[in-house]
């Protein structure tokens, strides 16, 4: 009880400072090394279940006009924003886009591009993502799935019968984490 008592009464060593300030310091370095690490597996699986929800989103609208008749419905998603069918808005989702205006998406951000008819996404842990483009987006194009009725190897309207979409990742990426 006495060297209790003396012990936890005296000031701290200046190597026993040292010590501690160095240990706390390690440890918060690698506390914050996993949670960034945790931050981009997070975003990773985030962006895979996203294009999962789109995927089975478009199943089910192309299900439905194909029930109803409505094939030209069909044609019309392989050119246009898949958001736009989503029963669901996403708080994420920045809306239709073109030009220049692509330049200024945050990180984090879904957008339509218009003029290239891709679905794109910003990604926010850019120093832990590479893809073939060398950007940190990540495209998706929508393919437009036909049967091919007069066998020439493209779409005709009215004549190919519009079967379903897919949709693509236009780019080759890798998370390294």
């Amino acid at each position: 009880m006495a060297f209790e008592q003396t012990r936890f009464t005296r000031p701290l060593s200046r190597l026993e400072l040292a010590l501690a300030v160095t240990l706390i310091g390690i440890f918060m370095g690698i506390f914050i090394q996993r949670v960034i690490l945790l931050t981009v597996a997070a975003e990773a699986t985030s962006l895979e279940l996203m294009i999962r929800n789109l995927r089975t989103g478009m199943m089910l609208y192309v299900s439905n006009q194909l029930l109803e008749g409505r094939e030209d419905r069909i044609e019309k998603l392989a050119q246009s924003d898949p958001f736009a069918v989503m029963d669901t808005p996403y708080g994420n989702y920045g809306g239709v886009i073109s030009g220049e205006k692509v330049k200024g998406i945050e990180p984090g951000q879904w957008f339509y591009d218009s003029d290239d008819n891709e679905l794109v996404y910003k990604v926010v842990n850019s120093g832990y993502f590479s893809n073939s483009s060398g950007t940190d987006l990540i495209r998706l194009k929508i393919k437009l799935n036909y049967e091919d009725r007069n066998n020439n190897g493209s779409y005709e309207h009215g004549v190919d019968r519009p079967m379903g979409v897919s949709l693509n990742v236009v780019d080759n990426y890798e998370w390294t984490y």
